[in-house]
């Protein structure tokens, strides 16, 4: 459910490459620009911006799959990564990499939580204070629609481009990775 939900919004893509390499060369170059960590959590990736590693991803490669995610680094303003999870497969050309781009955090559920919260009392607040003809002013409600419509859309926004960045970078990244 969850994950026909993600599609929709184009907060998850799908990318398969086939490349002309074999596997285990793949892996040994992919290994090289990607620094072993974690991926998932909310604070996964808070401390990236201090690392002094030159790698551009983090995340986990083995033989049987990846899940990387692009490194934060100090004054990159597209802050929100979406991290790939990859498996590999044969093709006619040698490997097929197919590819898996995930937008959404969890940690954007607790946000989307908090601010529903705000804006239902906050709403619900101007419409007692109206009931109760206490003076509370009308220019207040379209102002408060229009500043939750960018509260909600900004992030959506910012992690659908996330997927769309991390699958163009991620194709890139792969077509050099086999001409090295």
């Amino acid at each position: 459910m969850k994950d026909a939900w993600l599609d929709r919004l184009k907060l998850k893509d799908y990318l398969t490459v086939e490349l002309a390499v074999t596997k285990s060369d793949f892996v040994n170059k992919l290994k090289q620009i990607v620094d072993p960590g974690t991926v998932g959590g909310m604070f996964a990736d808070t401390f990236d911006v201090f690392s002094s590693s030159k790698k551009v991803y983090k995340g986990e490669v083995s033989s049987a799959g990846f899940l990387i995610k692009k490194r934060r680094r100090f004054f990159d303003f597209n802050s929100i990564g979406a991290r790939a999870e990859g498996k590999y497969g044969h093709s006619d050309k040698g490997l097929r990499v197919d590819v898996t781009v995930h937008g959404f955090e969890s940690s954007f559920t607790l946000y989307y939580i908090g601010i529903t919260i705000f804006y239902t009392l906050f709403l619900g607040v101007g419409v007692f204070s109206v009931v109760s003809s206490s003076g509370f002013p009308f220019f207040v409600f379209p102002f408060i629609l229009l500043h939750a419509s960018f509260m909600y859309g900004l992030p959506y926004f910012m992690m659908k481009r996330a997927v769309a960045n991390t699958k163009r970078e991620l194709e890139r990244e792969f077509y050099f990775l086999t001409r090295e």
